[in-house]
């Protein structure tokens, strides 16, 4: 099942946004900061809006035959229902009033400034988003929530299997493209450690490298793969996503506020998982990742969800013992944390 395309329309106008403004020789330094500032507002916008909707995904990959005699699936298709509310939109969320200031914000400030660039009207994914407010945001994501729907209508025993594998692959694509996301606006603001291209601009030079090398990353990514360094100074050739995420894990064990033990442990784990999923396919590479995330997540956490770090425990367990030579580490390394959370929690 493919994921919505209008999503993924948004993320590439967004990225080539951020690649034809960051390398305009016409723009002024303070009209591109202002210009790469509103685009990482979007993009936090449109992060925010998908949250739901991948939580929702990764509920239904995790049934179990037993949710199937309990209200679970029930209480499933009314979050789905939830995720189509605009009034959930415009007061809980409260994604249609940054999506107003937004349309202010641009109206005032961004439009004079690219109005006569010809590359505008290819972006109108990103204007139509704002223009329309709560309708463009929530037609994006009504196509996966009739997806999820189908989903939950059609499950049961014998189909359990297939719906949680469907809404797995639904998962990763999701996933893929938030990861696209926060990659992006990483590089505007400076996530990543380096300097984001908004403090670049002062510095026109420096600021062509950084896009040249992200537009390399990107382009290295959908054709054949990239090498990135992750971890402690190691490099992983494959999806830039994947490694992407895996560093993502490095540096959320690395930022913790936990007991030296356990960030010995988990750091440790990253560095197994890095290794192990060199000689996995890319959609194992995908299932390995997620996982590896969701329980670093957990596991960092002041007080663990057992359910949630056991679930992706076992998915790195059953992963590894698929590798030969490098299963028992992983493993016993995942075993040990298990343990350490038990006492804690």
């Amino acid at each position: 099942m493919e994921m919505n395309k209008g999503l993924s329309e948004l993320v590439n106008q967004l990225d080539r946004m951020v690649e034809t403004i960051s390398l305009s020789p016409t723009l002024k330094d303070s009209e591109l900061r202002r210009v790469l500032s509103f685009i990482s507002q979007v993009i936090q916008v449109v992060e925010q809006a998908f949250q739901d909707v991948l939580t929702l995904l990764i509920e239904i990959k995790y049934l179990d035959k037993i949710d199937l005699a309990t209200p679970k699936i029930n209480e499933l298709r009314m979050k789905v229902d939830l995720l189509t509310a605009r009034s959930f939109y415009r007061d809980a969320a409260e994604i249609c009033s940054r999506l107003k200031h937004l349309r202010e914000n641009f109206d005032q400030f961004i439009r004079p400034v690219i109005t006569n660039m010809p590359e505008v009207t290819g972006w109108q994914g990103v204007f139509s988003l704002i223009e329309d407010r709560e309708g463009r945001i929530i037609m994006i994501i009504e196509n996966t929530a009739r997806q999820i729907s189908q989903i939950l209508n059609d499950v049961n025993e014998k189909t359990l299997a297939k719906a949680k594998s469907t809404a797995g692959e639904c998962a990763e694509q999701l996933r893929a493209l938030l990861g696209e996301l926060h990659i992006l606006n990483g590089n505007i603001l400076g996530f990543s450690g380096k300097t984001g291209f908004i403090e670049l601009t002062k510095n026109r030079n420096e600021l062509e490298k950084e896009v040249k090398i992200m537009i390399d990353n990107r382009d290295q990514s959908v054709i054949h793969g990239h090498k990135v360094e992750i971890g402690n100074d190691n490099n992983f050739n494959g999806n830039f996503v994947i490694a992407s995420s895996i560093q993502d894990s490095f540096n959320q064990v690395a930022k913790a506020e936990i007991e030296d033990d356990l960030k010995q442990k988990l750091d440790l784990l990253c560095t197994q998982v890095q290794d192990m999923v060199k000689v996995m396919s890319p959609e194992k590479q995908k299932e390995i990742s997620q996982d590896l995330s969701t329980f670093v997540t957990e596991a960092t956490k002041d007080k663990p969800r057992r359910n949630w770090y056991e679930l992706s425990a076992n998915g790195l367990i059953e992963a590894a013992k698929a590798c030969a030579g490098i299963a028992s580490p992983v493993i016993s390394t995942v075993k040990s944390i298990i343990t350490f959370l038990s006492v804690i929690a």
